[in-house]
């Protein structure tokens, strides 16, 4: 009998202390997810990670949210910006986990929502830091499956004084982590400035080379439609493409095909159909485009170049 009344205190001691560690992890929360996230974006890009603000609600699950996050490298990656730039920078994210997420290792999240991201390519030759770009030794505090990221902004680099970085806008990003060494699967929405219209892309990106990041692989569909070429000081008309790309960071191959059925020269005003085939080479690092030849039809005519 008294052995069956010390093993029931015995496990009523160990339910309080369960409790009592539970309660502790709990109100302890924001710290503690805090120091996972930083801890995980810190092994993962090998850098410096600075965190503006963060908070954890425990309604519903456990509920982040955070701004002013920045990732820098060694040097800086814009030098037409004052200051130190971050390689990495995010304008705020949120994402929510189940409450028995707070006491394992890694952490597992579903989704994380970004708003704001900003990748900030440095200038060729300059890029040895983007081999950071990589897993390091350690442990990952925090899994996430999917990203989806609003706003998102492209920027590369160059030492030239007299030329802008390159820029992309890309309004919808999302992207899938589908297992350690395999490529991310991305959509994207990209904002094309000339001609005025959004491109649709699907594809996968990666795994990162470490030792050579133009060696990542890419590859994926696009499409292109309702672009105004109006925009373009000399013509006109209403054109869509559509195509496929692969290869590498720095020789992506582009195949695709252009439909403009009203395409028109300012000066004549007449529209007429045109269809174009064309393959093209192109540069992730730096934006180059090299055309390779072009298959016209105009009206009852073909033209190759």
């Amino acid at each position: 009998m008294i052995g069956i009344v010390a093993l029931v205190l015995l496990i009523g001691a160990v339910i309080a202390m369960r409790f009592v560690a539970m309660r502790f992890m709990i109100d302890r929360a924001e710290p503690i997810v805090r120091a996972r996230v930083i801890q995980t974006l810190s092994i993962r890009f090998h850098s410096r990670v600075e965190l503006a603000s963060f908070s954890v609600s425990l309604s519903n699950g456990i509920q982040v949210s955070g701004s002013g996050l920045k990732i820098f490298g060694a040097t800086d990656p814009n030098p037409h910006e004052p200051g130190m730039q971050a390689l990495i920078g995010i304008q705020g994210f949120h994402f929510q986990t189940a409450l028995r997420s707070l006491f394992r290792t890694p952490m597992h999240v579903d989704t994380v929502y970004v708003k704001g991201l900003e990748l900030n390519i440095p200038p060729k030759g300059n890029r040895q830091e983007m081999t950071n770009l990589g897993p390091k030794s350690g442990k990952l505090a925090v899994f996430v499956d999917n990203f989806v990221c609003e706003d998102t902004k492209l920027m590369i680099n160059t030492l030239n004084p007299g030329k802008a970085p390159l820029e992309f806008a890309i309004s919808s990003l999302k992207m899938q982590d589908i297992g350690p060494g395999k490529p991310l699967k991305f959509s994207a929405i990209l904002v094309n400035p000339k001609p005025v219209g959004d491109i649709q892309s699907d594809g996968f990106f990666g795994p990162w080379q470490l030792d050579a990041p133009r060696d990542t692989p890419v590859q994926g569909n696009y499409s292109f439609s309702n672009a105004d070429l109006s925009t373009i000081k000399g013509i006109g008309g209403i054109l869509s493409s559509s195509g496929q790309y692969s290869g590498t960071l720095g020789n992506i191959v582009v195949r695709g095909t252009t439909d403009t059925p009203d395409f028109r020269i300012a000066s004549s005003g007449h529209p007429v159909p045109l269809h174009t085939e064309f393959h093209a080479t192109v540069d992730g690092t730096n934006g180059d485009t090299f055309l390779r030849p072009v298959n016209a039809t105009f009206l009852h005519s073909s033209f190759h170049g």
